[in-house]
């Protein structure tokens, strides 16, 4: 079985909207399908990384728990090795807990996702995700950028 990472959250302003995005839109979807391991990689907004499956469950957001469970946890590491792996500790003997991922889904709006930053770590990691690359996510997140594009390509704009 494909273990796909959704990666939501961030420093963004629009970190809020990410994580409806992820957990309505990608996460319960994915599951539904029985095809697929789905981790949540949760990005607070002070940058952490945090990795668990009470992250799937859109009420530890909309009722505030979200800081009490962030206290309580050790952010997660990624290791980029020839692929990209989870690792976290497990709180037992100082065991660790570890999942490679396969692919990559993102789904973080604004800064630091959409602007292509995301993408340009996973592209030099080789890890493959869904969506645009880079360049076309630089552009698209520049509007000034996006319209001089257009214009050049003959798309009249307003």
């Amino acid at each position: 079985m494909e273990t796909i990472a959704v990666v939501f959250g961030g420093r963004s302003a629009e970190h809020d909207v990410s994580i409806v995005t992820a957990i309505a839109s990608i996460i319960k979807p994915l599951e539904l399908t029985k095809k697929y391991r789905v981790e949540a990689i949760y990005i607070a907004k002070d940058g952490a990384w945090y990795w668990d499956e009470k992250l799937k469950d859109i009420s530890l957001f909309t009722s505030g728990e979200i800081q009490d469970f962030l206290h309580r946890s050790q952010p997660a590491s990624v290791q980029f090795d020839g692929g990209m792996k989870l690792v976290k500790a497990s709180g037992i003997a100082g065991r660790k807990q570890t999942r490679r991922i396969d692919l990559v889904f993102p789904a973080m709006h604004g800064t630091y996702g959409e602007d292509g930053a995301l993408m340009g770590l996973l592209d030099m990691a080789g890890i493959p995700y869904v969506g645009c690359g880079v360049s076309a996510a630089a552009v698209a997140m520049d509007k000034t950028l996006a319209k001089q594009v257009a214009t050049a390509c003959g798309i009249p704009v307003s």
